[in-house]
């Protein structure tokens, strides 16, 4: 597909359902497009649940983020044989201004996926490709890279050149305001920046994905006699599921912050030395910030699902290929998941820690 590249200024807009994982690991996609010299001032805008991913706007590679529910979506699940629309159609009106546009929302049928095409073919505007969220069984890499693969591969005309750097450094950048309104949160909860700050997130989008509440209650006391303050976060999900081990019983033994929105998480992460925590939506938030990062891998593949940075670290039990060498797993029912112990974790999380005496 041959993507229109004669305006001097052109906007794409990705169109991403998922959660906050989801959204993070589309973001090399992103900056992969904003590099081509073929697309000069080329910027990107997010269609999404605002919810979810609304914190990425201004922050770097996203300029705006737009509600999915504010926009009549809804009209393009129509069966594609029968769907109409005239050149001035609200919806049409609203594609009008981009160029191109990359969509992760599809259905079974394809009607979306059809319909949005039809609708910019009405106005000659913006370019339709629509992307597989998740990569076949044959796919080995990161998906983010196979969301890259698959772009190039619709756009052989355009030369889109697939580069690790797209893969790597920061991919969310924090303001000096995000930095104020961290230490204004961490002081509230009476934690200073006279040491190193390591959170500790303990949840996930889904439960299997989560190394054990009792390890990381474990850590934290393993931590203790080290010059840091270690803070557990606590989102929404882990609140309502944690009927064992309530927050009440966390806060007594270190500091606890809990039913923060995204915004107010990124603040706290830039205030921030270091991190441990699941294969989960917060985790790829830390590493895309460019935060020492250690990511606890069970059931699910790191090497298809790891965050993204420079700085992490991945703590999972590796298992024999039989070639003499170690890998991961694809992912594995959670019946059948072996965790890394606390010492191998506690080991990484140690290294977190500069000039401490402790070590």
């Amino acid at each position: 597909m041959d993507c229109k590249m004669k305006q001097k200024d052109m906007k794409a807009l990705i169109i991403q359902p998922g959660a906050v994982g989801d959204g993070i690991l589309t973001l090399p996609l992103a900056r992969m497009l904003c590099a081509q010299r073929s697309m000069k001032n080329l910027s990107c805008d997010l269609m999404a649940h605002r919810d979810k991913l609304g914190f990425l706007a201004g922050r770097g590679l996203i300029k705006e983020v737009i509600s999915l529910e504010g926009v009549e979506l809804h009209r393009l699940f129509s069966n594609s044989d029968t769907f109409e629309a005239e050149v001035n159609d609200p919806l049409a009106d609203f594609f009008r201004s981009y160029d191109l546009i990359v969509s992760f929302l599809t259905d079974e049928a394809g009607h979306f996926a059809r319909n949005l095409a039809y609708l910019n073919a009405l106005t000659n505007s913006a370019d339709v490709i629509t992307l597989s969220a998740q990569p076949g069984e044959d796919f080995c890499g990161h998906v983010a890279r196979f969301f890259m693969e698959q772009l190039a591969g619709e756009m052989p005309y355009s030369y889109l050149q697939i580069e690790p750097k797209f893969l790597h450094g920061p991919l969310i950048h924090v303001t000096s305001e995000d930095k104020q309104k961290g230490m204004y949160i961490l002081n509230h909860h009476g934690i200073t920046n006279d040491k190193q700050i390591i959170i500790l997130h303990p949840g996930s989008g889904g439960k299997h994905k989560c190394w054990p509440i009792d390890n990381y209650l474990e850590l934290a006391r393993k931590l203790a006699p080290h010059a840091c303050h270690t803070v557990m976060l606590l989102g929404p999900v882990e609140l309502e599921c944690r009927q064992d081990k309530t927050a009440e019983i966390i806060s007594s033994q270190l500091p606890l912050l809990k039913e923060l929105t995204l915004d107010e998480v990124v603040a706290v992460l830039s205030c921030c030395q270091g991190y441990v925590g699941n294969d989960s939506g917060i985790t790829h938030l830390a590493a895309a910030l460019g935060l020492d990062t250690i990511a606890i891998f069970g059931p699910t593949n790191p090497r298809q699902w790891g965050p993204l940075g420079e700085k992490v670290k991945i703590c999972a039990c590796q298992y024999d290929d039989y070639s003499g060498k170690k890998t991961y797993k694809q992912s594995i029912p959670p019946e059948k998941t072996n965790w890394p112990d606390i010492d191998k974790v506690y080991t990484q999380a140690s290294k977190l820690l500069v000039n401490d005496d402790n070590q």
